[in-house]
């Protein structure tokens, strides 16, 4: 099978490469954390290993909970190499994508010779996403993970999706994007369950469900979504298809804030100025703006004036 040729591939590929394909195989059979393992090891060889930085990013939409290592910067180094990439002409692509193929130990170089080849769908994904953030080609991006998406793969799924939400390579088609959702989210990728509580919030696509909604929320939030917590915390905080909970909201609150939320940082910081939900301190509340407004929040600018006179400038 190609898993066990992936599989055996691995044994004998050293470093980085092999840490690759190892982590490939285990997503395949849905076990993140072991595939994120070997991710950071791959990375631990190669710091720049672009393969592996693409992977462990759709890793961490995939499966939140994985984030929680500290120093992690992961997501901060794939920035820097698509702004890099994107910085240089077409040959450097070119040639970036050939070492990712040579570096997968697949002939991925076309969607079509890569599926005919019977190619893991984590290996498709991993092109696709090269296509996607790297190379501008949705196009591309497309065909490499239509075949993933087809044999059941959360990722790929979810990337059908969002291709579909964004009119990006594909058609923008609101009601086949959330099909794609569902299916990712039963498959267990939480950024879609995340993604179809922000359509029932909204009325996007489907009727308005603010109490589905929240249901949602709360799943993707139990598993460490970051976005889903501080959605959560406002439901909570303005009884938005729940029972308004301040003391709830801020502890949602705090658990985005923890994880570099601004917004979840400055909602926070208000209920501690107003004790809401909380009990007042006013020094939480400046501390917690101050961090807010590090982090460019003008918002948070403006409260902590109001609030707390000239300890911060007005804003200009």
């Amino acid at each position: 099978t190609t898993s066990s040729t992936t599989t055996e591939a691995a044994a004998v590929v050293g470093g980085a490469d092999g840490a690759v394909l190892r982590a490939l195989a285990a997503w395949d059979e849905a076990c993140t954390p072991a595939a994120a393992a070997h991710l950071r090891e791959a990375l631990r060889a190669d710091s720049a290993c672009v393969p592996a930085l693409l992977a462990l990013r759709a890793l961490f939409f995939q499966d939140p909970a994985l984030r929680r290592v500290p120093g992690d910067n992961t997501a901060e180094r794939l920035i820097v190499l698509v702004r890099q990439h994107a910085c240089c002409g077409a040959a450097p692509r070119q040639a970036g994508e050939r070492l990712l193929c040579a570096a997968l130990g697949h002939a991925v170089a076309a969607p079509d010779a890569a599926r005919d080849a019977g190619a893991r769908a984590s290996v498709l994904i991993v092109a696709g996403l090269w296509a996607y953030s790297v190379a501008h080609d949705y196009d591309a991006a497309a065909r490499y993970f239509a075949p993933a998406a087809a044999a059941g793969h959360a990722a790929g799924l979810y990337a059908l999706g969002v291709l579909h939400d964004r009119g990006e390579g594909l058609p923008k088609d609101p009601e086949l994007a959330l099909q794609h959702y569902r299916e990712a989210s039963a498959a267990g990728h939480i950024t879609a369950t995340y993604n179809l509580g922000v359509a029932y919030s909204m009325g996007s696509g489907l009727d308005k469900d603010l109490q589905r909604a929240a249901v949602l929320y709360q799943l993707a939030a139990d598993a460490s979504h970051v976005s889903a917590s501080y959605n959560l915390g406002l439901a909570f905080d303005h009884g938005d298809g729940v029972a308004k909970d301040r003391s709830r909201a801020a502890m949602l609150y705090r658990q985005a804030s923890d994880f570099d939320h601004v917004n979840a940082t400055y909602n926070l910081a208000l209920l501690y100025a107003k004790g809401n939900g909380v009990t007042k301190d006013q020094r939480e509340a400046s501390r917690l703006l101050l961090r807010a407004i590090a982090a460019g929040d003008e918002d948070s600018v403006r409260a902590q004036y109001f609030l707390f006179g000239r300890d911060c400038p007005p804003p200009v």
